[in-house]
């Protein structure tokens, strides 16, 4: 009787660790973190078109997508709705709003029935203070767009991408990652603190992909150094950089 009892758990808390492991950023975490956080999830199974949260209201909870599909829908103005997207398996919702302790932006709801794992923000924000890569990682899925929105540049890894491509979307996600998670420094330019090393792993790239991204950044001035505390960018021109990848 116990030894099923704790098979089922095991089987449990192994659904829950692979449910982590599967976003390419969070695999760079330290193991102890992964595995707080598969500890902490909690799961969600929903109906079809069951909402799971609703845009304005202050995000307490982050959503890692297990099975099924769900719709992200934005209130454009009262009374006026907008398909923004459609996200599956993999995904991580609501990543910037419960760092940054804001509003959901868009409302979520199940197509059919799904299964999705709640992270508390309190738990995400113990974890992000004893793993500094967390924050790196959510600031990289909060420029994620879903599938049938405008693509944010260099954000979702395309393992059938040419090197040159590669190396696009690699730029694009430091930029992203810059601007999102950079601070300035005391001489007014903006320090990543993460290296080559870091990049890799959070953007599910090679060595050599990074090596070039970063070599683009430099030749365009957008990246002015490198130094053991991380990377340092040009704030201006990292925004016009920022602007010329948007779609049109």
């Amino acid at each position: 009787m116990q030894e099923a009892s704790e098979s089922r758990a095991s089987a449990a808390f192994g659904r829950r660790a692979t449910a982590v492991t599967r976003v390419v950023p969070f695999r760079c975490l330290a193991g102890s973190t992964r595995e707080a956080m598969a500890r902490a999830l909690e799961p969600r199974e929903l109906s079809a078109r069951e909402r799971l949260f609703t845009q304005g209201i202050r995000a307490d909870a982050l959503y890692l997508v297990d099975s099924g599909l769900a719709q992200l829908i934005r209130e454009e103005s009262p009374g006026e709705l907008r398909v923004a997207g459609l996200v599956g398996p993999g995904w991580v919702l609501a990543a910037g709003e419960v760092m940054d302790g804001l509003p959901y932006r868009t409302s979520c709801r199940s197509v059919g029935q799904a299964l999705v794992w709640r992270l508390e923000r309190r738990v995400v924000l113990e974890l992000v203070e004893r793993d500094p890569r967390l924050r790196l990682a959510l600031a990289l899925l909060s420029g994620r767009s879903p599938h049938g929105a405008p693509a944010t540049p260099g954000l979702l890894p395309d393992v059938a991408a040419d090197p040159a491509r590669e190396a696009q979307r690699v730029a694009g996600a430091v930029l992203h990652l810059a601007r999102v998670a950079g601070k300035l420094d005391g001489s007014g330019l903006l320090l990543l603190p993460a290296g080559p090393e870091d990049l890799a792993c959070l953007a599910g790239a090679s060595a050599a992909v990074v090596h070039e991204a970063l070599a683009r950044l430099e030749r365009r001035k957008v990246l002015v150094a490198r130094d053991p505390a991380g990377l340092r960018f040009d704030p201006a021109r990292l925004a016009e950089a920022e602007t010329e990848q948007q779609p049109p």
